[in-house]
């Protein structure tokens, strides 16, 4: 005699358990295609992705200017209130 979940043998509960886990594989899927969609979208758009910068073009180009006439990254980063890391990516990325 078959089952309604597969072959064999299987009680009220595995059966139902699988159901449950197709369903959750068939909405896992629905979800992951709809946010590829969306990421597309959104880089069409002109969104920019991950965290946002701490200085603007402006300062970026202005701790540039300062590094290049010999002050140091850390007195550099204390005017802005970052660290020193973050000023010597700034100086060291192209311009954006």
């Amino acid at each position: 005699m078959k089952n309604v979940c597969g072959e064999g043998i299987a009680t009220a509960s595995t059966c139902t358990t699988s159901r449950t886990r197709r369903k959750a594989r068939s909405f896992h899927s629905l979800i992951l295609a709809r946010t590829g969609e969306g990421l597309v979208r959104a880089k069409k758009r002109g969104v920019r992705f991950g965290r946002p910068l701490k200085l603007d073009a402006y300062q970026r180009e202005e701790a540039r200017r300062r590094r290049d006439a010999g002050e140091t990254l850390v007195d550099i980063a204390r005017t802005y209130g970052v660290s020193h890391m973050t000023i010597a990516r700034a100086v060291e990325a192209p311009s954006i």
